[in-house]
């Protein structure tokens, strides 16, 4: 989707800002799954997916945005991958229990999937 808009001058600044935004959630994915995988407490896996879900939000709206000015027919099929992570996320905090913890990594599994495909 942006490797197009990069071509474009007038989109390169915010071309820059979603691949930075999609290199820091790359990180805080892959920090969550490790932390899960180690048994960390999970306080700590939920504090570091709590700024995953945050970050995940603010790049969510600046490329439905983006997407909406520049291909509106693609805006759409992105946004329902957008839809599916956001609706993993609400699950997750709607259970809010040791047993949502699967509901999480689901979700940082769809979010990873998105951003290869992205990337």
């Amino acid at each position: 989707m942006h490797q197009n808009l990069a071509r474009q001058p007038v989109f390169d600044d915010v071309s820059v800002l979603i691949d930075q935004q999609h290199q820091n959630l790359l990180q805080l994915a892959n920090m969550a799954k490790r932390f899960n995988e180690f048994r960390m407490d999970s306080d700590s896996v939920k504090l570091v997916f709590d700024q995953l879900v945050q970050h995940t939000k603010d790049h969510f709206d600046l490329e439905e945005n983006q997407l909406r000015v520049t291909n509106q027919s693609a805006y759409y099929e992105h946004k329902f991958a957008h839809d599916e992570v956001r609706h993993r996320i609400a699950l997750f905090y709607k259970r809010n229990n040791l047993l949502s913890y699967n509901l999480m990594m689901r979700a940082i599994n769809i979010l990873l999937e998105h951003l290869e495909a992205e990337i």
